[in-house]
């Protein structure tokens, strides 16, 4: 039997691939419904994503995968975004006239002056790499300019993370935006070119019509109809011999099953996982993942007795005086989110468990969104309809300075079992967008497959490059 942890994307990336190949395959996952951090939520009529989730791909197998599964219910979505910096409203990505009137010509010199005093001091610092870069205020003041980092990357940053730019990991924000710097932003903006190997920079993406959760339901049904799943199950305890995993218990709403594991696929957030390995790990392995943290996510969901809020995909807040950082509107993204002649929006509030935020009740939080929002001009009391908090528990893995040196040792650990293989965003402790969640996944299964010397069928899916 081959046992999947966790039914989100790279759950079911997995679970997709392996079950199109015909072996026994059990798929297991805690909440009522598939999807994790990619999941739909229907409320009264609405639908959100838990946050906005755009669909962007590199691979073309796996983009003709998406739109077989959902075909013309897959749109193409124009992406509005703008930053809401000192009381204006800034286009994002950079538009250079925008920035100009938006945030004033003197601040606008300053931006490109201190752009330009960083790319003449390369040459003259080590190897004219970025190899001696540690963090993420380093990183944006050498590839945008100190600037443009005091004016947004360093309060957004602080606001999503909890912690000083200092004390981040350059690796987080240079996958997030890996090539952008003000100059190829400024270039992109001002010849009008169309860069397509830079995500950041895109000004189109794919979204499934009724909500980013049709993806995780369309892969669910194509498993469901060779093999098993369990929602609202989940697993107390894995048994090993310190080589192999042997045995997995399983928490029903039918009762406790036991199932044999032939290969063990992991999805699940690391502390999770190592948490219910019997035995447990050693005390080494132990006091690393206790260095390893999660960011949790908040959403507070506004619904308006208005047709929209706002023309936008994604509005950003850096502001400090603002506690939540970011919303959408999803009615933006496809008018079938919400019913005709009312809009909602999300917002999201970054924090961590045991913060003020997060010890906040749903009430207090709603209050304070209503508040902010109504005094930014989004609504008037009267249209606030109805509101709904959610809490996300590890969202977002933490790139500290040293998250690197803990997680090999936690790796290393993992890597002894021969049967186990860890995947996705929360199971291998890295950011993955929406189709490096699949491709891990199915990566996982087709070297499963590989190693079985099993066919994989007539699906063309086997992503191992």
């Amino acid at each position: 039997m081959i046992v999947v942890l966790g039914g989100g994307l790279a759950g079911l990336g997995a679970g997709y691939t392996l079950a199109g190949s015909g072996v026994s395959l059990l798929l297991i996952e805690k909440e009522p419904s598939v999807g994790g951090l990619s999941r739909t939520v229907h409320h009264r009529g609405f639908r959100f994503d838990l946050g906005g989730h755009r669909f962007l791909t590199d691979s073309e197998e796996l983009r003709s995968l998406i739109k077989g599964l959902l075909g013309n219910e897959l749109l193409t979505v124009r992406r509005r975004s703008k930053i809401f910096i000192n009381g204006k409203y800034i286009d994002y990505p950079l538009r250079p006239l925008n920035a100009l009137t938006g945030l004033g010509p003197l601040n606008s010199v300053f931006m490109v002056a201190d752009y330009l005093k960083e790319k003449l001091k390369v040459p003259f610092i080590g190897d004219g790499s970025d190899n001696d870069i540690l963090n993420l205020e380093q990183w944006v003041v050498r590839n945008f300019g100190r600037r443009i980092f005091e004016l947004y990357f360093r309060d957004y940053s602080e606001k999503v993370w909890g912690r000083d730019c200092s004390e981040i990991s350059k690796e987080w924000i240079s996958q997030r935006i890996n090539g952008l710097s003000l100059g190829s932003a400024l270039k992109e903006a001002m010849l009008k070119r169309k860069n397509k190997g830079m995500r950041t920079l895109t000004d189109e993406f794919l979204y499934p019509s009724h909500g980013i959760g049709m993806i995780a339901d369309r892969l669910k049904r194509a498993i469901e109809d060779k093999a098993r799943i369990l929602t609202d199950s989940s697993v107390f305890e894995i048994l090993h011999d310190g080589e192999m995993v042997r045995e997995v218990a399983i928490l029903t709403r039918e009762g406790l099953i036991r199932s044999e594991v032939d290969q063990l696929v992991s999805t699940i957030p690391l502390h999770a996982l190592l948490d219910i390995m019997r035995p447990a790990p050693p005390a080494p392995v132990v006091e690393a993942l206790e260095r390893l943290s999660y960011r949790h996510l908040i959403l507070v969901t506004l619904f308006l007795e208005r047709d929209q809020a706002t023309e936008l995909t994604w509005l950003y807040f850096p502001d400090k005086d603002l506690p939540f950082g970011r919303l959408h509107e999803p009615k933006n993204w496809s008018p079938y989110m919400a019913p005709e002649g009312r809009t909602h929006l999300v917002v999201e509030f970054f924090c961590s468990e045991g913060d003020g935020l997060w010890s906040m009740s749903d009430e207090q939080l709603e209050g304070i969104t209503m508040e902010a929002l109504r005094g930014l001009g989004f609504f008037k009391s009267s249209e606030v309809m109805d509101a709904l908090t959610m809490r996300i528990k590890n969202a977002y893995p933490i790139f500290d300075l040293a998250f690197r040196e803990n997680l090999a040792v936690v790796e290393d650990y993992l890597k002894g079992f021969k049967n186990l293989f860890i995947v996705g965003r929360t199971g291998s402790f890295s950011y993955l967008n929406m189709d490096h969640a699949l491709l891990s996944g199915m990566k996982a299964a087709s070297e499963i497959l590989r190693q079985n010397g099993t066919k994989e069928g007539n699906r063309k899916q086997c992503f191992l490059v």
